[in-house]
């Protein structure tokens, strides 16, 4: 810029700062003019070049005046023309300044600015005002940019121009749409229509923008990949100079989430209200602040008003409330309200328009609250509920009589279960003694299918309590520490027996990973393995039943492990297969005729298990046997096993097994490796014998050879005599597993010098034992006892005292005799008060007591005993009852009794109970309490039909274990008893007295059922029950005395003695 154009315009701007200057004419030139007046504009657009032109001048003034100071010499011509342009383009230049401060003032005005001072039209002024201009412009071209870009980031933007074709579109129209830029600009906005709206919306839109004015709606589009979005848009119009659209601005919101929002709002306000239609239910809401309420339709039609009925306030509830209900429903209300529960429930009665009482189910919520927390308002529902209020009451009725009948059917099953146990208890008992006497091969065979007999009837009875326990859910697991071999050896100790004489091996192993002290319950898991190997033996006919042990996986101190029953018996046809574990359930009738059971141990094992959360399952072939298994999770205990084996005791001991029987053979070898032995197996006494040669031969003879007793061709003793006669093998040693009875082998040919013969099935103890003492090694086991010795040759190495308490006089004789095979000495009381008789007579180590007897019953006996002097009170009571009821135990204990015996008493329970008890007893005469053992707690049989009079059955039973003398003794004394017990009936009838009907009547139905006068018994049964309800039908009295006439007639029958 010329400094005199420059100097003009700092003048005007009345300033001396170049720059500041400069700036204004920067900014002046760089303001956006499409937002000027159109002269304005042109004046701003035209200025650079105006200044230019000004400058040029100035330079062209001074290059002219130069011209002259160098051409003075020129002629007055030149000279006078020179002047004369100079002063032409000195007014050409005052004509442009004069334009230009009008252009300016033409700018001001438009700006709302006052116009350029008269005095102030120098060059300066106007470059200054151009300058400011400038750069005002330029700050509004900047706020612009920043106003479309917060526009651009929260909005969808386009522009069209009037006829609707797309000219811009934002990224935020790109990004929802689903087009690009490209793709719209040129298009027309119906790119996005969805067709979703009606053409008449379309067209109040086009009149409205087209008539200058904002339209504003929500529309719903289409993408480029056919879904749909909401918008919220508002169009606005660009109008040219002539007030006609040229542009629309059209600005969008995305509201597609709040419209899917109102969408699923709508629906679900639709189901609720089909739910509150179809259930009848009101909804109310309250103001706690103003009592104004609402309610609706439905709340007010459940009372039987309209909705005009009823003011909308809460009184109106308060009124309609039951006075009874109140006080609980207002609390229950104000506790909500003061936010110390949850929500608000609660029934109550409110008054119908009818004037009756309706139940209402309420619940509500506090939906307000204010910034103190306090209550606002609280909303919820009303539900009629008077029909199952009126259920409810029957329901409790109902509940009423069944626990009533359920109080019966548990009477009815402890005494059924005496009765059975009792009896039972004398079979099982007098067996056992009888076949400790001397007996032929025939009498033998008869007590001995007795006894199985009684054995099997006993199990079932365990089934069908344990069947009735589960369905009661009151099946108890009693948890403790127990080992795993040990369990499963008891079992095999208590199976073995039923493979004796037949052609079937029952064979165990229990590998060593799954050794150890486990934690659970023992008794339940013995009762499943003993459920399912005894079934394999009972349909297994000639083959072999091998129960396996092993851990199917390890977590940490837990784990799974997996029992297996494997057999080679009938196995299960197809069809049977999915009812196996179902009660009551065997493969086939067939079945169940040859080999007996009631259907109950399967579904009685499964359940145990599944309560344990374990598995069970099996796999079969019909025809080729069966693999029945289980799976239980236990805890590793920390306690330390009863026995202890050291590594490899039998390390490089070099033994043969000979065995047809390949299970045999597979467990031996297992046995033997674990024990670091070198095996060799033979499947006959000729490959045996052949392996002894070539072991010979080979510089490694064999140390020891295990030989089965029973092979095909020639047997283990065959084997025996021909390496016994040979002198080079004089230092082999030959133990023999046979399932004959071991002494008779070790008394037998002296030739064969068998070194030891074990009994089938093998424990790994016995064999164990048996293998290092024979090969010379050290003893690395220790135990706190040897297993299991045959209860029958217990004897007790200290003779007890003992009273047995017993009313039952065959009771009496079985306990009496079994003491006596244990080596005590035994004195009988008939009832409790006769015991309490003895106890202070007498210095008795143990009693054993009856629970249920006349006069004084087991409880009240061992109270009075308990409070006598200290020399007498602490006597061991041991409780014998052949009650089912689990409630037994607590009334033991409640009583001070010390331990529980469960009829029907076998020897083996029975010795080990005393075992239990000497050594306290005679250390401290029985100070220590022991908890008593639970019984199973089942819920009774139904009333079995009429019986018959005589059950010839029992009194055959009784005669051969009693002897015909003695049971002749007994007929006597019952055929007096019946006409005492008639009379003492009758007595108390007469006295009102139906405790003592009961307690006469059940004197009568024990002999009677003991003896096997089964008619009898029942109907005195049912007498006993009647009595002991209270209010029992009495008149069963007429039964009794009918059914004992017939009693007494058949007793005095020629050929019946007595």
């Amino acid at each position: 810029m010329h400094r005199l154009l420059g100097r003009q315009i700092r003048r005007a701007l009345a300033t001396d700062d170049d720059a500041a200057t400069d700036d204004l004419l920067q900014r002046l030139a760089g303001m956006d003019r499409s937002q000027l007046p159109a002269d304005v504009a042109c004046l701003v657009e035209g200025l650079h070049d105006l200044l230019r032109r000004v400058g040029e001048t100035y330079e062209q003034h001074e290059r002219d005046l130069t011209l002259r100071n160098r051409s003075l010499e020129l002629s007055s011509g030149e000279l006078t023309k020179a002047n004369a342009k100079l002063r032409e383009e000195t007014a050409a230049q005052a004509r442009v300044l004069t334009a230009l401060r009008s252009s300016v003032n033409e700018i001001l005005a438009l700006g709302g600015q006052p116009p350029l001072p008269e005095d102030d039209s120098g060059i300066e002024a106007l470059t200054a005002i151009i300058s400011q201009l400038t750069h005002e412009r330029a700050e509004a071209q900047r706020d612009l940019e920043r106003q479309k870009f917060a526009l651009d980031q929260h909005a969808i933007v386009s522009i069209t121009d009037h006829t609707g074709t797309i000219i811009y579109a934002n990224q935020k129209f790109c990004d929802i749409s689903g087009y690009s830029a490209e793709e719209l600009r040129g298009a027309n906005h119906r790119i996005v229509n969805s067709g979703l709206h009606p053409r008449e919306m379309f067209t109040d839109m086009w009149r409205t923008i087209g008539n200058g004015q904002v339209w504003r709606g929500e529309i719903c589009n289409s993408k480029k990949d056919g879904s749909l979005y909401w918008v919220d848009a508002t169009i606005v119009p660009i109008l040219d100079d002539l007030d006609r659209p040229r542009q629309y601005i059209a600005i969008r919101t995305d509201i597609t989430a709040r419209k899917s929002m109102e969408a699923a709002l709508r629906e679900s306000e639709r189901r609720l209200q089909i739910a509150l239609d179809a259930g009848a239910i009101g909804l109310w809401m309250l103001n706690t602040r103003t009592d104004e309420a609402f309610f609706s339709d439905q709340w007010t039609a459940m009372l039987g008003y309209g909705a005009d009925e009823v003011l909308p306030c809460g009184e109106t509830w308060r009124q309609l409330l039951h006075p009874d209900d109140r006080e609980a429903t207002f609390a229950a209300f104000e506790a909500h309200v003061a936010g110390q529960s949850a929500a608000y429930n609660v029934e109550f009665r409110l008054r119908h328009k009818d004037g009756s009482w309706r139940w209402v189910m309420a619940s509500g919520r506090v939906i307000d609250r204010d910034a103190q927390g306090r209550a606002i308002r609280v909303a919820g529902i009303h539900k009629e509920i008077t029909d199952r209020k009126q259920v409810e009451d029957m329901l409790k009725e109902a509940v009423g009589r069944a626990e009533a009948a359920n109080r019966a059917k548990s009477e009815f099953l402890a005494t059924m279960s005496h009765e059975i146990r009792t009896p039972m208890n004398g079979i099982i008992g007098m067996t056992g003694l009888l076949l400790d006497t001397q007996l032929n091969r025939e009498q033998q065979h008869f007590a001995n299918t007795v006894r199985t007999s009684a054995e099997a009837l006993l199990s079932i009875i365990n089934d069908i309590l344990d069947f009735s326990k589960m369905e009661a859910g009151k099946l108890e697991f009693e948890y403790g520490p127990f080992e795993i071999r040990p369990l499963v050896e008891g079992v095999v100790d208590i199976l073995a027996p039923r493979v004796k004489g037949r052609e079937v091996e029952l064979t165990y192993s229990v590998l060593n990973d799954a050794r150890g002290v486990y934690y659970g319950d023992a008794g339940r898991l013995r009762q499943v393995l003993l459920n399912l190997a005894g079934n394999a033996i009972k349909f297994t006919e000639t083959g072999s039943v091998h129960i396996g042990v092993r851990v199917s996986q390890d977590f940490d101190d837990m784990m799974r492990l997996r029992i297996e029953v494997v057999d080679t018996g009938i196995g299960i046809p197809e069809a049977a297969k999915a009812n196996l574990f179902t009660m009551f359930t065997q493969a086939d009738s067939s079945t169940a005729r040859r080999f007996g059971g009631t259907g109950l141990g399967l579904a009685i094992s499964k359940r145990i298990i599944d309560m344990m959360n374990g598995k069970i399952g099996f796999d079969s072939s019909e025809g080729k046997g069966s693999t029945f298994w289980f799976e239980v999770v236990l805890r590793r205990s920390d306690e330390q096993p009863a026995t202890h084996e050291l590594d490899n005791p039998l390390d490089g001991a070099h033994v043969l097994v000979v065995d047809d029987n390949p299970t045999n053979r597979e467990v031996f070898e297992h046995q033997l490796h674990n024990w670091g032995a070198r095996v060799r197996l033979a499947d006959s006494a000729a490959a045996g014998l052949l392996a002894v040669r070539h072991a010979q031969q080979g510089g490694d003879p064999f140390q020891l050879i295990l030989l089965d007793h029973h092979m095909p061709g020639m047997s283990g003793l065959d084997l025996a005599a021909v390496l016994r006669a040979d002198p080079s093998l004089h230092d082999l040693k030959l133990v023999m597993a046979s399932s004959a009875n071991p002494s008779d082998l070790r008394q037998g040919d002296n030739a064969l010098r068998l070194d030891d013969v074990l009994s089938k099935p093998v424990r790994q103890s016995d064999l164990l034992d048996s293998l290092m003492t024979h090969l010379g090694r050290s003893c690395v086991i220790t135990a706190s006892h040897h297993p299991h010795a045959d209860p029958s040759e217990h004897v007790a190495s200290f003779a007890l005292r003992i009273l047995v308490v017993e009313d039952n006089p065959i009771n009496q004789q079985v306990a009496v005799g079994l003491l006596a095979k244990l080596g005590h000495r035994a004195d009988v009381a008939d009832d409790g008060a006769e015991a309490v008789t003895l106890v202070e007579r007498g210095d008795y180590d143990l009693i054993l007591m009856d629970m249920q007897m006349p006069r004084m019953d087991g409880l009240t006996a061992t109270r009075i005993i308990r409070g006598l002097a200290d020399d007498k009170s602490g006597v061991v009571i041991v409780a014998m009852t052949a009650n089912a009821m689990s409630g037994d135990r607590d009334a033991c204990l409640a009583a001070g009794m010390d331990d529980y015996l469960a009829k029907p008493i076998d020897r083996h329970r029975l010795a080990a109970v005393l075992d239990r008890w000497t050594a306290k007893i005679i250390e401290s005469r029985g100070d220590e309490r022991t908890a008593c053992v639970a019984v199973a707690e089942t819920r009774p049989a139904e009333t079995a039909p009429s019986a018959p009079l005589v059950d010839d059955e029992i009194q055959v039973d009784l005669r051969d274990a009693l002897g015909d003398e003695a049971f002749q003794s007994l007929l006597g004394s019952f055929r007096n008893s019946i006409s005492v017990r008639l009379g003492e009936i009758r007595a108390a009838m007469d006295a009102a007295e139906p405790g003592n009907v009961a307690a006469a009547a059940h004197s009568l139905k024990g002999a009677a059922s003991n003896l096997g006068f089964a008619r009898l018994a029942q109907v005195a049964g049912r007498l006993e029950r009647a009595g002991k309800d209270g209010n029992g039908d009495l008149t069963l009295e007429k039964d009794v005395v009918d059914v004992a006439r017939e009693t007494l007639e058949h007793l005095t029958r020629p050929g019946v003695r007595n």
